[in-house]
């Protein structure tokens, strides 16, 4: 774990001594991680929200107030990952297994590769593309993390491949920009950062 990484980890931690801010933390969480995450799986995979809105069954605007943040019921997050092609998890963690997931948050994270660009840790990678070492000429290449070096590998092969109409040039995250951007909002002290993230209440 770098320097960075535990100390993001600190701060959030130190942040949450107060359970109403614990609570605030949480919700805004749940919206925006949610809304990030569908922004980028529909951006990994090139699609425009007409294309994801037409695949999903909803109509444009709806898929522009999920990727901006907003509560959403279970019955809509099991239809994006059906269209995606992709594992949904809900369950209940301590907050410590939460601060580990958000100081460590990447791309990979917030963009899950579909199934068939998937493999169980330890198995080979299945590809007709010529081995490549990403490392070389890729500083985001996780080298110190197994599980999300193979998610990386996988992931990049995915963009290799799909047709040259679809491809975009690679560039920040957004999403991955706007949950950093509330983790750095959470651990600002006062009582004004803990009514945005009440959503102004």
């Amino acid at each position: 774990m770098s320097n960075d990484t535990d100390l993001i980890r600190q701060e959030i931690w130190a942040s949450l001594a107060d359970k109403t801010r614990r609570e605030a933390f949480v919700a805004s969480h749940l919206s925006n991680n949610t809304g990030s995450q569908i922004f980028a799986l529909r951006e990994a995979r090139g699609w425009s929200q007409d294309k994801f809105a037409a695949e999903v069954g909803m109509a444009q605007p709806r898929i522009s107030v999920l990727e901006a943040g907003c509560d959403c019921s279970l019955r809509t997050l099991k239809r994006i990952a059906a269209t995606y092609d992709v594992a949904l998890i809900v369950r209940f963690v301590p907050f410590s297994e939460l601060v580990d997931w958000i100081a460590g948050l990447s791309e990979d994270q917030l963009a899950p590769v579909d199934f068939a660009n998937d493999q169980l840790p330890g198995k080979p990678l299945k590809s007709t593309t010529t081995p490549h070492d990403w490392s070389s000429d890729n500083p985001e290449f996780p080298r110190s993390r197994p599980q999300e070096r193979k998610q990386f590998e996988a992931r990049e092969l995915w963009r290799l491949e799909r047709p040259e109409s679809e491809k975009q040039t690679r560039r920040p995250n957004p999403a991955v920009l706007r949950e950093r951007a509330c983790i750095r909002f959470l651990t600002r002290k006062g009582n004004q950062g803990d009514r945005r993230l009440m959503g102004g209440q």
